[in-house]
């Protein structure tokens, strides 16, 4: 159960949970960073952290790592576990408790309404929330609309810039390229002479600021994790009001750079079907590493709803595509995940008819159901009237 996330990683989201990794389910919120002094201390002792840290050393699978024992147990490719212990990372492989990467999502400012986020990830989706409630519509969304970014900020960055070790920081959000207090950050750690460190972005590519570009380069090595789910009206629909011209556009400025560049698609029953020609665009950059998320929450977006016999054509097209600079997890969608259905239940039914027709239709010029026809089967399954239970 060896991970070295556990003794090197700390992972803190917008809203101040704390745990190992962006991907484990957190039981702590700091609601106050100006009590810790020491981050490198406080993260030793930390009680959950360690808790977590105790069961994996018993071989127990620890149910906040659930996302890691399902790709484990049911053969889906590598966890995100198995690849951090590869020794092919940039943090030690040793059981010594001490800080290497902090993972960082500072606020949920962005300009994206994300299909599979909420509002403590995006400030659009808050709005767009708090708007439907004061028109009257009850919105699924509302009930995180309210969540606010984490406090006290400026004193949790000056505990990183204090970390004696720290090999990888990863800045996320929200949009961290449109965040201010990242880019102040940056300039800071130039200042300081902190540039011998790995610098990582998730990113919606919306922004590439020439100057924020340039600055990048100084560091010692640079990761741009561009999260493009597709390409055209695929990409547009489930990352609205995100535009294909402009996404394009900004991923080249940044391939263009000395940076490292890849792309991570989250990948869900709204672009399964472009995914083939994904692959076939993203092969123009050889240089870009292709993986993907598979998005399991909410769970109507699950790309295993979408009928076996509408996905001929691209069983069809998967055939022939190249998965040379794709990493070994497509290889198992192509073999294996590209055929599997699942049968949705009554309440995914009646969710998907609430977010399509309440939330999603709401703004957007294109229509879920005109853009998506062959799932009107789980609108039609859906109980006439969505109620919260």
């Amino acid at each position: 159960m060896y991970c070295p996330l556990i003794y090197k990683s700390l992972a803190v989201n917008t809203t101040g949970w704390i745990g190992h990794c962006c991907t484990q389910s957190k039981d702590v919120q700091i609601s106050d960073w100006t009590a810790i002094s020491n981050l490198n201390e406080w993260y030793k002792s930390e009680s959950w952290l360690s808790s977590v840290r105790k069961d994996l050393e018993n071989d127990i699978q620890h149910p906040a790592c659930a996302s890691c024992w399902k790709y484990e147990n049911s053969n889906l490719g590598y966890s995100k576990r198995q690849r951090w212990s590869n020794n092919k990372v940039n943090i030690s492989q040793d059981t010594n408790i001490d800080i290497e990467f902090v993972d960082l999502r500072l606020s949920n400012k962005c300009n994206l309404q994300c299909k599979m986020c909420y509002g403590g990830a995006s400030d659009q989706i808050a709005k767009l929330a708090n708007e439907l409630h004061e028109q009257g519509i009850y919105n699924d969304l509302y009930n995180t609309a309210a969540v606010s970014t984490i406090a006290d900020t400026r004193h949790l960055l000056n505990l990183v810039l204090e970390i004696p070790n720290l090999k990888i920081l990863r800045f996320a959000g929200g949009e961290p390229f449109i965040m201010p207090e990242v880019e102040e950050f940056l300039f800071k750690l130039v200042e300081r002479g902190k540039t011998n460190l790995d610098i990582e972005f998730i990113t919606n590519c919306t922004s590439a600021k020439i100057k924020v570009l340039n600055l990048l380069e100084k560091f010692k090595h640079v990761e741009l994790m561009c999260s493009i789910d597709g390409t055209a009206s695929a990409l547009e629909y489930q990352r609205y009001p995100a535009r294909w011209n402009t996404i394009e556009k900004n991923f080249i400025a940044m391939y263009n750079t000395s940076c490292k560049v890849s792309l991570t698609p989250c990948l869900t029953h709204l672009n399964l079907l472009n995914m083939a020609e994904f692959i076939s665009w993203s092969n123009q950059f050889p240089e870009a590493r292709v993986s993907y998320n598979e998005v399991d929450y909410p769970t109507f977006l699950n790309f295993r709803f979408v009928p076996l016999e509408e996905r001929k054509e691209l069983i069809n097209n998967f055939k022939n595509v190249n998965l040379k600079y794709s990493n070994i997890n497509w290889t198992v969608f192509k073999d294996k995940l590209i055929y599997e259905y699942l049968e949705p239940t009554q309440q995914e039914c009646n969710m998907l008819k609430h977010y399509s027709e309440d939330i999603w239709d709401y703004r957007c010029n294109v229509k879920y159901i005109q853009q998506y026809p062959y799932m009107k089967y789980m609108i039609e399954q859906a109980d006439a009237k969505f109620t919260k239970n």
